[in-house]
């Protein structure tokens, strides 16, 4: 008899059972779907010992586990697989989303590659841009640029 000690990634506590020697892999994955507490299905599981995946053959796991001490529990991690979706249902469409076309979409051509150019931006005058930024006026900069050429000459 061999017990098995069933370790798994997630963060569940180790699963103790007792296996006869002579059992195959397969023997041991319908035993855990019946005794371990999720009870996964046989066709899931997978079993790894001493770094190497368990295949389900017919080979006595005397075989599988010889050359291990038996006197205490040998370690074997179980992987549950998720149950995949049989193939004749097809996943649903995603819903589209409406979103407003690319800028580079929007102008006639592709701009970005020299093809066609953007439409031109509309220039306001600068008094209209210093107003629209919230800047003094143009004529209050003249006026104080006229003051600064009469001061440095001398003027007063």
């Amino acid at each position: 008899m061999y017990t098995v000690s069933l370790r798994n990634p997630y963060g569940k506590p180790d699963f103790q059972l007792t296996v006869e020697r002579s059992a195959s892999v397969g023997q041991l994955k319908r035993l855990i779907s019946e005794q371990y507490p999720s009870k996964p299905p046989v066709e899931h599981q997978k079993l790894i010992f001493a770094g190497r995946l368990l295949a389900d053959s017919a080979e006595p796991l005397e075989r599988v586990f010889s050359g291990f001490e038996s006197s205490s529990p040998l370690s074997v991690h179980l992987i549950v697989s998720a149950a995949t979706a049989p193939a004749s249902t097809p996943a649903p469409a995603p819903a589209p989303v409406n979103l407003p076309p690319p800028a580079w979409q929007q102008y006639p051509g592709n701009y970005r590659f020299g093809q066609a150019a953007p439409p031109p931006q509309v220039q306001l005058p600068l008094q209209q841009q210093a107003a629209a930024a919230g800047g003094p006026s143009l004529s209050l900069l003249f006026k104080l640029a006229v003051m600064v050429v009469i001061v440095s000459q001398g003027g007063s």
